[in-house]
Formats: structure tokens, sequence, C-alpha cells
């Protein structure tokens, strides 16, 4: 029987605090749960992995230890692959020479919104060389696939789309170790990056004085200390800073919260709204790029980033909540997004190049 093997990169792991490190292992580990079915069939996956995670996801996998220093032994080897799968435009390998076929998983092209100038010209020319050097290319929802076509108009690719999972917390939140919680709170959760907007969030406390906002993400950087700066400028004892968490405290923060917010100003998919929807949690969301599409009916919408207005918004919605919500039916819409159906999209597309559908 011949045999076929999948190298994919999966190097990003290495920083689960941040989206696409957390994107990489649940997808790895759904993609693991598909190998041993695919061995059957003569199909090998090779896991470029941080040299702390080698076993991690099973036997049915091979490893392949990445590190800065082994990329270009990776990129420039012996070994073939009739597939390579990069699974974010700005992972460790940008490409294996001896793979047959390549393919390009691509997030978001958020640098069309962030730079400017040369910058912004420079990443765009090497994104567009990505996109061409790849076979297939992986769009994570439709907003991404219609940014790439929009800004890069010239280039003629192959491309799919399929919509990452969202990890459901809703198991790990015991109840049992919630007494340190006191429910009813807003919360957010992100990076603290100046693209999802927080300083807005707590602008928009000043309105909301009978509410009280917990917000987790990175504080220890210059832009968390210049957030801290703001809520001590405004005055505001109704807004609570936390450090990155584990999934059990994230569970708990999510099962005990009254509603999520996140304005983001660029999203090319985003995982937080959807994880509090596992829950059943009312969400309010920018109207801005791909967060209506996972949104759907179900959630809120900021259409003005203003913080009054925004506050207007999120007594309105809460009204409607009280009077119309359904957690059952935001529920049910976070079930369209899981890892198995991640997973299994990724599988028919490596099936699909390797003529064996």
């Amino acid at each position: 029987m011949k045999k076929f093997k999948i190298a994919i990169d999966f190097y990003s792991i290495r920083n689960r605090n941040v989206g696409v490190g957390e994107v990489s292992y649940k997808l790895a580990e759904a993609l693991s749960g598909f190998a041993p079915e695919l061995l059957v069939r003569g199909v090998e996956f090779y896991y470029i992995v941080p040299s702390n995670y080698v076993g991690c996801f099973g036997d049915d996998v091979k490893y392949i230890k990445g590190n800065k220093f082994r990329r270009l032994f990776i990129r420039y080897g012996f070994k073939y692959y009739d597939i390579f799968h990069a699974v974010h435009q700005f992972g460790l390998i940008k490409f294996i020479r001896r793979a047959s076929r390549t393919i390009l998983t691509l997030h978001d092209v958020n640098f069309m919104y962030e730079k400017r100038g040369a910058k912004q010209e420079r990443y765009k020319k090497k994104m567009g060389g990505r996109i061409k050097s790849a076979d297939e290319i992986v769009l994570i929802s439709e907003f991404v696939s219609d940014d790439v076509k929009r800004f890069y108009p010239e280039i003629e690719y192959k491309s799919s789309v399929i919509y990452n999972g969202v990890t459901d917390l809703t198991s790990i939140a015991c109840t049992s170790k919630t007494e340190f919680l006191d429910s009813g709170y807003l919360l957010h959760i992100s990076s603290l990056q100046p693209k999802k907007n927080p300083e807005l969030l707590i602008r928009m406390m000043q309105y909301l004085p009978n509410e009280r906002l917990i917000m987790v993400g990175n504080w220890g950087s210059a832009y968390g200390y210049s957030l801290k700066g703001v809520i001590k400028e405004l005055g505001l004892n109704n807004v609570v800073t936390m450090q990155h968490v584990d999934n059990e405290t994230k569970a708990l923060l999510y099962a005990n919260c009254k509603a999520f917010l996140f304005p983001s100003l660029c999203e090319g998919f985003g995982l937080p709204p959807l994880e509090a929807m596992k829950f059943g949690k009312p969400v309010f969301l920018s109207d801005l790029t791909s967060l209506p599409e996972v949104g759907g009916e179900c959630a809120y919408y900021w259409s003005q980033l203003k913080p009054d207005i925004m506050a207007d918004v999120f007594y309105a919605g809460m009204k409607d909540w009280e009077r119309n919500g359904s957690s059952d039916a935001v529920e049910e819409w976070s079930r369209r997004f899981t890892w198995e159906r991640c997973a299994k999209s990724y599988v028919s597309l490596y099936l699909k190049i390797l003529g064996l559908e």
C-alpha cells in the first residue's frame, strides 16, 4: 500500500495564551482523532511541534521537533512530504522544499487595516508571495475570503472556507470553585491589543456606574499599562483587571458573567465571543469585519463605537435579553463551530488533494 505523508506546522502551540496558539493546539488535537483511520489508508501525519509537545497528541501521529534553529533543516531537508500544511500565515515553517503540495491557512489580512505606507506595502507583498506559492488557500471566514479577493485581485488561487472550531469549556466550569467570583459582572477577554478596542470598553464604563467589568489579558505590556492609566485617569472603580488565565478560570468567568463584550476592530474569526456563547451568554460585538458572521442573529451589535452610545446599546440589549433572550438559541448557534467539524473538513481537503476521496 502506498504511503502518504502530511507535515503540519503546529509550532505556534508554544504560546496558547494567544488565539493562534490555542487554534493550533485544538486543531492538532482534533486531527489526531482521525489519525488511526487515516493510517489504515496509508496517510501519516507529521506534526511540527516544540520539543515539550512531542508525544502530546498520541502515538498515531509522528513528531518533528521544531525551533528557530531547526527551521532551515526542516525547510530544506531531504525528507519528502505529499502535503505541507502551514496552519498560520506567519508560522515557523513557511514552506518545505520537497513537499509536493502546500496548503496555507490564512487567518486574516489585518495588516491592511493596521499598517500604513511602506510597511503596509511590504506586508502585502510578502503575503502575496505566500498566496502565490501555495497550491490551496484555506480562509477561516467568508469575511477573510472577501478581504483576500479585494486586496489581491491580480492573483489566481484555489481556496475554500473552513471555520475554526471553538472549545467548549462548559464541562470544566466547576461551580464548587466559584466562591472567589460574584456573578453578574460584564466580561472581556482578549490579548488587549489596540485592535481589540479595550480602551473603548473602559471609557464606556463611565456610563455604566452600576455595572462591573472584568477585563482579562496582557496587562504587563506597554499598552496594558496605558490602559491602567486610563482607568486611573477616569477614577473608575468598576473595572477589574486580570492577567491571562487558565482554561478552568476562564470557564468560571464565562459561567458567572452577565454578558460578554467584544468591540474588536479587526477580527478574522473571533473565538472569545463564541466561547461565551457556549455558555448561553448574551454577547455584544462591533459590527465590523467577521464578527457579524460569527455572532449571527444571536448577538447584539455596536454600529457606533462611541462610549456613551455603546452604553445605551448595552442597556437596550439587556432589556431585550430579559424579555426575549434565549440561552438555548445562543448555545445552539455556537454548536455550528466545533473542532471535530473543522478537522473533518481539513481531512476531506487532504484526501481530495491526495486523490483518496
